[in-house]
């Protein structure tokens, strides 16, 4: 593993529930500190306020969604960005500055398409009415901050991940909620290109052969793509 390629590279793992994100996260680090190289895990959410509260609400719903049945969803969007805001202050601009990689448990993409299955619901009560404008909003929040160079998008068939969802200890997906993770899957893919994403499917894979196949699909953006600062 060339190592240069990845210093001071901020990577996103990225995708729906139970795919398999915060475990290669863990075993991704532990690979890069093995070779050599600097790197720090960013959590899903921070130890600041916001990410300590939005942790707790999170055990108690499920898929992402701070308030599912409130008609505040944008207000949930922001309450979501003003934690990776946080983290990002916190602790991304020095980190890439140093030559350090960046391993995130969880990215825009995921939390552009979770969040956006909600505003739609609600769009008339909304200053906007398509996927695109959202993006252009939360873009405009966004803008002069560090963003991942590279997005990948994990990827498991339906039946795995079922598997997966049972195998954390919760309930089977009734089928309203595999629509929507399936709608969310499709957001995520429309949009990947935009993000420097990558999709990989890891539905049949084991642990290192997954591994192994992120590291090939970072090195193929980050090969293709200059950085984009923000």
């Amino acid at each position: 593993m060339n190592k240069k390629i990845f210093a001071g590279k901020w990577i996103a793992l990225d995708g729906i529930d139970a795919v398999g994100k915060t475990t290669q996260v863990q075993k991704l680090s532990e690979m890069f500190h093995e070779q050599g190289q600097a790197t720090i895990i960013l959590p899903e959410f921070s130890e600041s306020p916001i990410g300590t509260t939005i942790r707790k609400i999170l055990q108690e719903q499920r898929f992402y969604a701070l308030h599912p049945d409130r008609k505040t969803p944008f207000a949930d969007t922001l309450t979501l960005l003003a934690d990776v805001c946080f983290q990002i202050e916190g602790r991304v601009k020095d980190a890439l500055a140093s030559g350090t990689t960046i391993l995130s448990d969880r990215g825009l993409l995921s939390l552009l398409a979770y969040q956006w299955v909600r505003i739609e619901k609600y769009a008339d009560s909304e200053p906007f009415k398509s996927y695109e404008n959202f993006r252009k909003r939360v873009a405009h929040i966004l803008e002069g901050f560090h963003k991942p160079d590279v997005h990948v998008h994990l990827t498991i068939d339906d039946q795995t991940l079922q598997r997966r969802v049972e195998g954390r200890g919760e309930q089977p997906l009734s089928d309203e909620e595999s629509r929507f993770l399936l709608t969310v899957k499709g957001l995520i893919r429309e949009t990947q290109a935009e993000f420097n994403g990558i999709e990989v499917e890891v539905s049949q894979t084991g642990l290192v052969e997954t591994s192994s196949r992120i590291i090939d699909a970072i090195k193929t953006v980050l090969n293709q793509s200059p950085r984009k600062e923000c």
